[in-house]
């Protein structure tokens, strides 16, 4: 009396309820990719100096609960969402490939939770065509990727690359002579 005879028996069974077996969405647990923060990224290094994030999913997996802001309504798929942070300053380069007939979106947020934050976006114009975008980030910046759809849904290949900024793309830059050509006009060399 007042205590379990079966350790293993979960608590719904000893307080006389049932579970009728269909999970409403509240019951669902969300899968860390299609809820904020995302699943964060680990960069690999390349060997042109640039780092590197590629993976494979499948938004028919996944809830729709996001939406892009400046580019579409990006309905009918579920969300892979990503969380990355740049090691350094440089361009991000992100391309969503559908591997299924689907049309896919691909965004970019500073603020996973604000739609508002959206540093860029593009649509896929067919299921063969690439969603490509591009932001630039600073060193410790954090960014959002966001992989949805607004045509069917399926497995996609996402690729994020970070080409570091070189020291000539920094102020106060590369040196240069201005060189007087014979026609008055000015020039420079590097």
């Amino acid at each position: 009396p007042g205590q379990d005879d079966d350790p293993g028996q979960d608590d719904a069974e000893d307080n006389g309820s049932s579970d009728d077996g269909n999970d409403s969405p509240d019951d669902i647990e969300q899968p860390e990719r299609d809820a904020c923060p995302g699943e964060a990224m680990g960069w690999a290094s390349q060997p042109d100096g640039t780092l590197a994030f590629t993976t494979t999913g499948d938004l028919s997996e996944r809830r729709d609960t996001q939406r892009a802001y400046n580019c579409t309504t990006s309905v009918g798929g579920g969300d892979g969402i990503f969380s990355l942070e740049a090691p350094v300053a440089g361009i991000l380069d992100v391309e969503l490939e559908a591997l299924d007939d689907f049309r896919g979106v691909v965004y970019l947020r500073s603020s996973c939770t604000d739609r508002y934050s959206e540093t860029a976006c593009d649509t896929m114009s067919s299921s063969s065509t690439p969603a490509l975008v591009q932001d630039q980030v600073r060193q410790g910046d954090t960014r959002y990727v966001f992989v949805d759809s607004y045509t069917g849904t399926g497995r996609y290949d996402i690729t994020v690359t970070l080409t570091p900024q070189q020291d000539s793309e920094t102020c106060p830059g590369e040196s240069a002579e201005w060189v007087e050509e014979p026609d008055g006009s000015y020039t420079f060399e590097v």
